[in-house]
């Protein structure tokens, strides 16, 4: 029996708010192993943000904690479509446009200051990640890989702050 026949059959955002942890941990060790792997590192740390993003539009939309979250992105593709949004399901400032709208229509706007750190974050970070990096051969420098970290760590330490 493999891994994958041990996962759970459904993408539920509790699960993927541990999975958005176990990414951060990951990309962590990645980045401070004695053989770092920036490369690695850079990959899981996207990761953190798109997953995190993704399980606040969830929990903004009021999803049982037990649903599948699967259909849902259609939802988030919908809402992106109406404000001019979408490159693909892995476009982070796309997800942060989608949990934007859904925030303000819900008449629950992410507090200003919080918004304009995380645009400011958000961008930071897609312009050092995309999940097209496993496709790809790169070599993040020092500077990259600690511009995603310290951006990735300030998201990921706030993330409740995204649903709350």
């Amino acid at each position: 029996m493999g891994l994958l026949s041990r996962l759970p059959q459904a993408e539920t955002w509790p699960e993927l708010e541990r999975a958005a942890e176990q990414r951060f941990w990951d990309g962590l060790t990645l980045a401070t192993a004695a053989e770092r792997d920036e490369t690695g590192a850079v990959y899981f740390l996207g990761y953190v943000v798109e997953i995190l993003l993704k399980t606040a539009f969830f929990r903004e939309r009021g999803l049982s904690r037990h649903v599948d979250t699967s259909s849902e992105r259609r939802v988030a593709r919908n809402y992106a479509r109406v404000y001019g949004a979408p490159r693909n399901d892995h476009d982070l400032n796309y997800w942060l446009l989608v949990l934007e709208r859904i925030r303000w229509v819900n008449r629950r706007p992410l507090h200003p200051a919080l918004l304009g750190a995380l645009r400011l974050r958000v961008g930071i970070i897609a312009d050092n990640w995309s999940e097209s990096l496993r496709y790809r051969e790169a070599q993040p420098t020092m500077s990259e890989l600690h511009d995603v970290f310290a951006n990735v760590e300030w998201v990921f330490r706030r993330r409740r702050d995204l649903w709350r």
